[in-house]
């Protein structure tokens, strides 16, 4: 089960006046809305019942019990406050608790969010790829690398440009049956959309990793692999937990396609090691 406070947290800044002001006295008194009655809550912070009701759809919570079951599964994290976000003078072991428990409340969720037949449709595609270009923004563009790295490994004809004139001036002068695969964390990238739409007119199939399927990168490409969301916090703890679940993606990726085409592609990796291996021998 994810914990429901980071999941509230990182969805501060979608909610509604209402939501927010709900979300707010929940994160502050967690431990309190554990053994309150709808009606208390509702009076306590100062928002209807009904409002209530629709907070705990739209975080995903069936229903307000269910919303105080899993604030009790969470209460060690409410004791020790680990949920919230890194604080001046807090010791190491805090620290590290808090990041262990954003990472997998992080992982957990994006494992929720894999699309299986969207999985199996993505290794096909790749594997029929003439070439494959990959582009990234940002923290993205380390995932960008590490696709590029681990795929060429494969076997693939993949290109990866660190420059985004480049990697335009690349998409509109590829061949046919190129793929092109663009991340985005938030959906929101606008050199990311240009991309996907170069391939589009290209009539090139796009793939997108992101963690917003109603995003303009979620609705332009043609396939999409969700992450879990992670809020926007002031020391960046979020953009740390977005890189971890997007490169958790690549290597779902990486292995299915290992795994399935498994004859084919070990003994390019093998190659690879090898003659890594006799090349650091020489020097």
């Amino acid at each position: 089960m994810n914990n429901i406070l980071i999941s509230i947290q990182d969805r501060l800044k979608s909610f509604s006046k209402t939501e927010l002001k709900l979300a707010n006295y929940i994160l502050d008194r967690p431990e309190k809305v554990i053994n309150m009655s709808i009606k208390e809550l509702s009076e306590e912070a100062g928002v209807s019942s009904a409002s209530i009701v629709r907070f705990c759809k739209y975080i995903g919570v069936d229903g307000y019990s269910n919303l105080k079951i899993q604030l009790s599964y969470n209460i060690s994290s409410i004791k020790d406050k680990s949920y919230s976000e890194i604080e001046k003078g807090e010791d190491a072991d805090l620290i590290i608790n808090k990041l262990e428990l954003r990472l997998n409340h992080a992982i957990n969720g994006t494992k929720k969010l894999i699309n299986h037949k969207t999985l199996k449709e993505i290794i096909n595609l790749l594997y029929n790829a003439k070439q494959i270009q990959v582009f990234g923004i940002g923290a993205s563009s380390l995932v960008a690398s590490d696709i590029y790295q681990k795929f060429i490994r494969l076997g693939l004809s993949i290109i990866y440009n660190t420059d985004y004139h480049l990697a335009v001036t690349s998409l509109s002068v590829s061949k046919p049956d190129t793929i092109f695969i663009g991340i985005s964390h938030s959906g929101k990238t606008n050199e990311i959309i240009k991309l996907l739409n170069i391939a589009k007119n290209r009539g090139l199939k796009s793939i997108a990793i992101t963690s917003e399927e109603s995003s303009q990168v979620g609705q332009t490409a043609d396939y999409i692999i969700l992450t879990e969301k992670t809020g926007e916090s002031t020391i960046r703890t979020a953009a740390t937990i977005s890189l971890i679940t997007q490169l958790f993606i690549v290597d779902i990726i990486f292995f299915n396609y290992l795994s399935k085409y498994y004859d084919e592609t070990v003994d390019n990796i093998k190659i690879s090691k090898q003659t890594l291996n006799e090349i650091k021998n020489l020097t």
